[in-house]
Parts: C-alpha cells; structure tokens; sequence
C-alpha cells in the first residue's frame, strides 16, 4: 500500500453499494486523460490494458497475479469523463466505474465512483481502501514519473452472484455429493482428507485441516500440501442479496508456502483460476 503520499481525499460516499473518492493529481488534463486510457500509461500505475480505452468497446485489465477486471460498456466524454461497466475476475458482480476530471491551479481534480447496487455498506468502507490505494498510485506515479504499480496482491478473492437464496446454495453445492461436482478438488471437504487437485498441476494432491461448518453461511479450512512449508486458509462464505447469493471465496497464505517468491506467485495465479472454474460450475450446478 502507498501511504507516503499526501492526498486530498474527499469524506467516502459510503451509502450502500456507492465508494466515492477523490485525489489532487500534480499533472495537466491531456497526461491524466492518457493516465486513465492509453494502454501504455495505464500500465506504469495500474495494471495492464489489453488496448486503448475506446467508446462502445471492451477491454481486459490484468495484474499479472492472477486478478483482472473484464471492462465493457466502455463510454469516453472528452474532455473530463469516463465511464465503464467491469467485473472482477469475469465472473463478479458488475460494477458501473465514473471518473471524472477537473483541471486546476494545482493539475487535476481527479475523482472515481464505484457503484454496485447490491453491495453493503460494510462492503463499500472495505473496497474504498483498494481504491485509496489505486488512487495514490495514480498521484505518485505524476508526481514521479516512475513506475508505481504493486508488485503481486497476496490475498486471493473470488466471488459470483449465484440466484437462489442462501439456503438453497448451500444445499445445492455443499450436499456430500455435491462438492466434488463444483470443487477443485476431487474430494469433499473432510478434516484429514486429501484429494487430487482437478488441474494435475503440482502439487496435484492436497489436504484439508482445521475444518469448520456454518450451515447456509460458510465454510473454513486449511489447504496444506507436503510441498509447501506452511498451509494456506480457505473460506468460502455465502452472503444473501436482494435477487441472489454472493458466493464468496478467499484462500490466503500464498506468500507463506515457500522461500521462492516466484512459486508463491505461480500457486496464487494457479489457485486464482481453479476457483474461476470452480464458481463458473457451481451457478452451472444451481441453474440445472
């Protein structure tokens, strides 16, 4: 996180599904325009764009760790306005993303809006702190004019709006012989148990520990491998919503299971894309 800079923040707009924040960017209009559009630009503080922003287009930003966002609906209105529809990992829900900016004495008043309607307002204080961070990124990259990116994000989240309410996804995915049908593993989820990991990548075969059950609620558990020097934490939490269940998956710990960074990064990315697939079956299950 970068906290060394001094931002001119604005109080969040922290209504429920609405995150609102707004920093002062040391730099003329046409660099911030190409900061938040021009692929090459974006990627010196904010991930990597698969090309230029352009109106009624769509466009993939990707960190190189796994997560990315998906942008569509893409709507550019010179000179201060840009809009888009995106979904983290593909699969989330859809956020709708306004910037806007304001020239000033001092460079640019730059602010982003990020609403989802069916985010809480719990939701929208936790996912201000990531934008906090976005941001400050965008300013220190300006006042620099180096590279200001992350390096690899450890924790690792997923989540998919499945339709049912909390109880019927539960039944649906988390029946004894359910699990196997959505998972990642070839196994349930059992205290002691192991399994194959569906992929066959290495390690292809992992335990489960430290196991717990709220029924219709969540379910946590260690992953350990006789590979990794220490087990990862597993949860996967589901959170009822207006016409849906959030289906919620964080695994963490990456950075613990071994001394080699670069194998840290390739089981984050690894793990990130079987719980993709493993969500992506899950609303097929539900749906069937």
């Amino acid at each position: 996180m970068i906290t060394e800079q001094k931002l001119a923040i604005d109080p969040a707009t922290t209504m429920a599904g609405v995150v609102n924040v707004t920093v002062q960017v040391s730099a003329p209009f046409d660099k911030v325009w190409q900061s938040l559009t021009d692929a090459d630009v974006v990627a010196q503080w904010f991930g990597d764009l698969s090309g230029d922003l352009k109106s009624g287009g769509s466009a993939r930003l990707d960190f190189g760790d796994g997560d990315f966002f998906d942008l569509d609906s893409i709507a550019l209105s010179p000179p201060n306005v840009i809009e888009y529809d995106w979904k983290f990992l593909g699969i989330g829900p859809t956020d709708s993303i306004t910037w806007q900016i304001e020239p000033n004495e001092g460079g640019c008043r730059v602010t982003v809006e990020d609403v989802q309607p069916g985010r809480t307002r719990e939701a929208a204080l936790s996912l201000r702190e990531g934008w906090l961070d976005f941001t400050a990124r965008l300013v220190a990259f300006h006042a620099t004019g180096q590279n200001a990116r992350y390096d690899w994000r450890h924790d690792l989240d997923v989540g998919l709006p499945i339709k049912g309410s909390a109880e019927q996804v539960w039944v649906s995915l988390f029946a004894p012989d359910a699990q196997t049908q959505w998972l990642p593993f070839k196994s349930s989820i059992e205290w002691g148990a192991c399994a194959a990991v569906v992929d066959g990548a290495t390690p292809d075969t992992i335990c489960f520990d430290q196991v717990t059950w709220q029924p219709a609620q969540r379910a946590e558990f260690q992953v350990r491998s006789d590979k990794w020097k220490k087990p990862t934490t597993c949860r996967i939490e589901l959170t009822a919503r207006n016409d849906d269940t959030l289906v919620y998956v964080s695994h963490n710990g990456w950075e613990y299971i071994s001394d080699d960074r670069s194998e840290q990064l390739k089981q984050r990315k690894r793990f990130c894309e079987l719980w993709i697939e493993s969500l992506k079956q899950a609303s097929r299950i539900t749906e069937a």
